[in-house]
């Protein structure tokens, strides 16, 4: 399973959703929007990965650290 991941900084890539880690590891790598203070980078290493992907992809967008996801 992948999701499509849309954000204001690093446009859209695709991300292996199998579970909420491997899917917190792709947005890392690919970028994340609005990470660059110190606060803002402990918030999202401290991100929900062990509540479920739907459960992170909904917080990254409540929490501004992505525009908008796509389960494809």
């Amino acid at each position: 399973m992948t999701a499509t991941i849309n954000t204001r900084e690093n446009g859209i890539y695709t991300i292996n959703t199998k579970n909420a880690e491997i899917a917190w590891q792709g947005m890392s790598e690919f970028g994340i929007d609005d990470c660059q203070t110190e606060g803002r980078l402990i918030e999202w290493q401290d991100a929900p990965d062990d509540q479920g992907t739907k459960h992170l992809l909904d917080w990254a967008v409540e929490n501004d650290f992505i525009s908008s996801y796509d389960f494809d």
